[in-house]
């Protein structure tokens, strides 16, 4: 007995809601542990492609060969791309923590091909099945083919907005996948009883045999507590209160906050106005050149750490961050006030519509290790040029690397500075390789004064002279670099190589502790 024509439409619906989550849901697990870089995005793509492409073609094959069997092959499928949709988040930590510490490229590639290759393929491998079945009963091939992909990707749209705008944010990534998975499984069941195909339920038993091996998450694990977590379309939040070792102040209970496991700030977990990352007081020690009640433009909020360091200093400060949860996570675990003038905006948006003018200007924007690309470039730096008053600083938070072909971006960064009018100093923050320090970028419209720094913080030593923590700028070479602008959008490319080596380094000292403790990373 045969379904009806409604229902396997309703089949093909469910179809292509399933991919387009399974293809979200892959980018945000792979996330946390590889990134979002550009390499990364890639990878996700091209599997995506890739996946659905050999599906299409095998299924097309299938098809052709095994007519009588048609139905039974597509409903195999899908109950196959339903059960690896929702084993998805548990299958993907298993390989991925296993690969973890080689290759990032290669170890994303090969955790794809693991966990949403299958699950795309097998989805991919139905809607020809399902076209064909459509085929015998119309007789006409286009127009059912455009038809059944209509609805297909009516399916995709709704599961798209619906996972990226609600789901994810409010359940996080494992329950959505798994219960949509359970839709399309229920949904075949319906399938294997209307056409009395009940050997088919065998393909359920691993299904029930997984079902029964799920362990529920640790939030807790010795002195590592998950304090928050949340799931959105700008990536994997998550606040953890964990032992943190620093070289001036010693071992304490840290609060930090991570988005995709890279760590955007660290507070005293019982002082959170204070952060207990060392080198972060090099801000409000530059930042003390503006006199106090002048107004500040901070691009990027993390856990707060500027905004209470400029609160110190006295100053007006205006944020501008892109993720609401992240504002919600600083006033709500980072003791950022209820009344700080927070607007959650993009960046680039931002500068654009801006009127105002400010004494002091900070970027410090990296959604987890990549940094906005959209905001540097010489139309911003223009623009830009117009907010700082005449005796303004603009500092720029980067990655730590000058030389060589990781250090091209941050010397593209100073090529367009210095083309767009700026006087430039770079302050770098004291370590013993690039890998692990930071490059701060000191513009201005003519030099500043530097030996007017007034702060200090208990437990860390007064700098009274900043400027021996500055870089010879006549000896950083930009020969090679490129000025960076809108219409060759080429800083994607340059950050590439850094953004990679940090993420290894992350890997290293934040996300292997994080797998030791035993506390999951998947939501």
């Amino acid at each position: 007995m045969l379904l009806s024509r409604s229902y396997i439409l309703c089949l093909v619906f469910i179809e292509g809601a399933a991919v387009m989550a399974a293809e979200l849901t892959g980018a945000k697990l792979i996330g946390p542990l590889y990134g979002n870089s550009l390499y990364i995005w890639a990878a996700v793509l091209g599997i995506t492609l890739f996946s659905l492409t050999l599906g299409y073609y095998i299924g097309g094959w299938l098809s052709a060969r095994f007519q009588n069997l048609i139905l039974s092959l597509g409903i195999l499928a899908l109950i196959g791309g339903g059960l690896m949709l929702s084993v998805m988040p548990w299958l993907s930590l298993s390989i991925m923590t296993q690969l973890v510490e080689g290759d990032i490229v290669f170890g994303a590639v090969v955790s794809l091909l693991v966990f949403l290759f299958p699950t795309l393929f097998l989805f991919g491998l139905s809607s020809p099945l399902f076209i064909s079945i459509l085929n015998q009963e119309a007789g006409t091939s286009g127009k059912t083919s455009g038809f059944v992909y209509a609805i297909s990707t009516l399916g995709g749209i709704i599961s798209t907005f619906s996972f990226g705008f609600y789901l994810m944010g409010n359940f996080g990534i494992t329950w959505p996948s798994f219960y949509l998975g359970l839709i399309v499984v229920l949904a075949c069941c319906i399938s294997i009883i209307w056409s009395r195909r009940y050997m088919l339920f065998l393909s359920l038993l691993p299904f029930f045999l997984f079902y029964n091996i799920y362990y529920d998450k640790n939030l807790v694990s010795g002195d590592t507590e998950i304090v928050y977590e949340s799931e959105g379309i700008f990536g994997q939040i998550r606040v953890i209160d964990a032992p943190v070792e620093t070289y001036l102040r010693g071992r304490h209970i840290g609060r930090t906050l991570y988005v995709n496991n890279v760590g955007q700030s660290t507070a005293f977990r019982d002082r959170l106005e204070y952060d207990s990352w060392d080198w972060s007081y090099f801000f409000p020690t530059v930042a003390s050149v503006t006199a106090k009640g002048g107004d500040a433009l901070l691009m990027g909020l993390g856990g707060g750490t500027i905004w209470h360091q400029y609160n110190r200093l006295g100053l007006n400060t205006e944020v501008v961050e892109l993720d609401e949860r992240i504002k919600n996570t600083a006033i709500q675990y980072f003791g950022v006030s209820n009344s700080a003038n927070i607007i959650v905006d993009d960046a680039r948006h931002f500068i654009n519509t801006c009127r105002k003018t400010y004494d002091l200007i900070t970027f410090d924007m990296f959604l987890n290790e990549t940094p906005p690309a959209q905001v540097l470039s010489i139309e911003t730096f223009l623009k830009v040029k117009k907010m700082l008053r005449p005796q303004g600083l603009w500092m720029i938070n980067y990655f730590g690397y000058t030389e060589g072909t990781k250090g091209k971006s941050a010397r593209s960064i100073l090529k367009t500075l210095q083309n767009a009018g700026f006087h430039v100093e770079i302050l770098v923050t004291p370590s013993e390789d690039e890998s692990s320090r930071n490059v701060i970028f000191l513009a201005s419209h003519r030099p500043i004064d530097f030996s007017k720094i007034n702060y200090e913080e208990k437990d860390l030593p007064k700098i009274t002279d900043i400027t021996k923590y500055f870089l010879p700028i006549e000896y950083i070479d930009t020969n090679d670099a490129e000025i960076l602008t809108d219409e060759r959008p080429q800083f994607d490319h340059l950050y590439i190589e850094p953004s990679l080596d940090w993420r290894k380094r992350t890997i290293e000292y934040q996300i292997k502790p994080i797998l030791e403790s035993k506390i999951n990373l998947i939501k």
